[in-house]
C-alpha cells in the first residue's frame, strides 16, 4: 500500500537519483582522521590524505558559487573552475582509496576490528567518488545534474528527467496487488496525469474517486483579494505582507501561511515579526516537527513555511482556522529539474504547460487548501493572494479543482465569516457575482 501516493514521483526521483554533499565529505574526512589517530605513527599517511581530501572537497563545493538556491551544474558561474576543482577532488579521493586498499610495506597487520573499520571507510570513499563521478557524467537526455546551496550546506545532485519508465519496469511489473491512496491524485476528476507520471498509464488500474468528507460549502470561505500586484512584480512581497497582516486581524491568528519562495517568506517574516500580537513561527527557526507541535499547541499563533509545510500538516481544531497562500504554486521554470522536464516534453512535441506545469500546480494548490479542514467541526478561510486564479483563463481549472467553497473578493466578508463562527453575528458570504 502506498499512502500519500501523490509523492511517488518525487520519492522515485530521489531513490533513482544520486546526491553528494560537502557535509558528507566532511563527515567522511572526520571519520578517516579518527581512524588514522588510532593507528599511531602508522596512520600519518592516512591522516595527511584525509586532510588533502577535505581541503579538495571544500574547494570544489565552494566553486558552486554564492547565494541560496538550485541551479543546473552547467549554469554554475565559473563552470571551468568548478570542473577543475571537482577533478582535483576525484584525484584526492582516488589517492585516499588506494591508500586504504593497500598496506604500506612493513606495516603491522591491523587487528580484525581495525581491518573491518578500514574496509567500511574504503567502501564509503568509493561510494562518494562513484556518486560524484555519476553526477559529473550525467547524460542530459536522461537526467539533470544540478547544484544546491542553502547557507553553508552545498550538494550536487543527479535527478532522472522521467521516472515513469523505470517504475513501470521495476515496480509495477511485479504480479502483486498495489493500493495507492491520496487526497490529491486526480485533476478535474481524471487520474490520467498521475498515472502517466508514475508509469501506470498502460496498466489500466481499477480507480475509485471519493468525494471530500468535509463540509467546505458551509464551513469554509475562499478569499482572493483585489488590487494586489502580480506575483512577478517587485512590490508583491511587501503587498502580500500587508494583506497577510490584515487577514490576521480578521482571524485573530491561528494561521498557516504557505509561501512558494523563500523571497516571500523572508519578506513576510520581516514585515510581521514583532508587528503582530501573535506568536510567530517561521520555517528555519526550529526543526519542522517542533514548529508544528508548538503551532498545534497554541490557538492564536502563526506559522510561515514553504514547500515542506504544504502537505503532511494535520492541525485540527481552532489552532488552524486560516490558510494564507502567497500565489499559485507553479514550479519555477528556472528550477533545474522542472526546466529539464519542460525541455524534454517540448522535444517530444508536447505542450509542457497544459501537460505538466498546470496539473502539478493544481495538485499542489489542492494540497495547500487541504490543510484547512481536518475534522467535522473545523472551519476557516483560505486566502490566495494571487488574482490570476480569477483573471486568467487557466484560473478556471484551479477553481474547478477546489472543494465547493463560497468565494469572495472582499476582506469584509472574511471578517464577517470569523465573527459568525465566533458567535459574534451573522455572515454574508455569498459568491462573487451574487451581490
Amino acid at each position: 500500500m502506498f499512502d500519500e501516493a501523490h509523492g511517488i514521483e518525487e520519492t522515485a526521483s530521489l531513490f533513482f537519483g544520486v546526491s553528494v554533499s560537502l557535509g558528507r565529505a566532511r563527515e567522511l574526512s572526520r571519520d578517516l582522521r579518527r581512524a588514522a589517530g588510532g593507528l599511531g605513527g602508522a596512520g600519518a599517511g592516512l591522516l595527511a590524505l584525509s586532510e588533502q581530501f577535505r581541503l579538495a572537497a571544500e574547494s570544489a563545493f565552494d566553486a558552486v558559487g554564492e547565494g541560496d538556491g538550485r541551479l543546473p551544474i552547467a549554469g554554475i558561474p565559473g563552470r571551468a573552475r568548478f570542473g577543475e576543482k571537482a577533478g582535483s577532488l576525484l584525484r584526492a579521493g582516488g589517492e585516499l582509496s588506494l591508500s586504504l586498499s593497500t598496506e604500506a610495506p612493513g606495516a603491522v597487520r591491523p587487528s580484525a576490528d581495525a581491518a573491518q573499520d578500514r574496509e567500511a571507510l574504503l567502501r564509503r570513499v568509493r561510494s562518494f567518488l562513484e556518486d560524484l563521478d555519476s553526477v559529473l557524467r550525467t547524460d542530459p537526455d536522461e537526467a539533470v545534474a544540478w547544484a544546491e546551496r542553502r547557507g553553508g550546506a552545498v550538494a550536487l545532485h543527479r535527478t532522472p528527467i522521467e521516472v515513469s519508465p523505470v517504475l513501470s519496469e521495476s515496480l509495477w511489473g511485479d504480479p502483486i496487488p498495489f493500493l495507492l491512496t491520496s487526497a490529491t491524485l486526480s485533476v478535474s476528476g481524471d487520474l490520467s496525469y498521475f498515472l502517466e507520471r508514475v508509469g501506470l498509464a498502460r496498466v489500466e488500474p481499477r480507480e475509485l474517486i471519493v468525494d471530500n468528507e468535509f463540509d467546505f460549502a458551509e464551513r469554509a470561505l475562499f478569499y482572493v483579494p483585489r488590487g494586489l500586484p502580480a506575483p512577478s512584480e517587485a512590490s508583491f512581497p511587501s503587498a502580500a505582507a500587508e494583506e497577510t497582516r490584515e487577514l490576521l486581524d480578521c482571524s485573530g491568528g491561528g494561521a498557516l501561511v504557505l509561501c512558494t519562495s523563500y523571497r516571500t517568506l523572508s519578506a513576510l517574516e520581516e514585515a510581521l515579526r514583532g508587528e503582530v500580537p501573535y506568536t510567530l513561527y517561521v520555517q528555519g527557526d526550529a526543526p519542522r516537527a517542533q514548529l508544528l507541535k508548538e503551532f498545534r499547541d497554541g490557538e492564536d499563533t502563526v506559522l510561515i513555511g514553504t514547500g515542506t509545510f504544504w502537505e503532511g500538516v494535520d492541525v485540527p481544531g481552532a489552532s488552524l482556522r486560516c490558510v494564507i497562500i502567497d500565489k499559485l504554486p507553479f514550479a519555477s521554470p528556472s528550477d533545474p529539474v522542472t526546466s529539464a522536464r519542460i525541455r524534454s516534453l517540448r522535444e517530444r512535441g508536447i505542450d509542457p504547460f497544459t501537460s505538466y506545469q498546470l496539473p502539478e500546480a493544481i495538485l499542489a494548490l489542492r494540497q495547500g487548501v487541504g490543510r484547512l479542514l481536518r475534522r467535522g467541526d473545523d472551519y476557516g478561510v483560505v486566502a490566495l493572494l494571487d488574482e490570476r486564479v480569477a483573471s486568467r483563463g487557466y484560473g478556471e481549472m484551479f477553481r474547478a479543482n477546489l472543494p465547493p467553497m463560497k468565494w469572495t473578493r472582499d476582506r469584509s466578508d472574511v471578517a464577517a465569516f470569523f465573527r459568525r463562527f465566533r458567535g459574534e453575528g451573522p455572515a454574508d458570504t455569498r459568491r462573487e457575482g451574487e451581490r
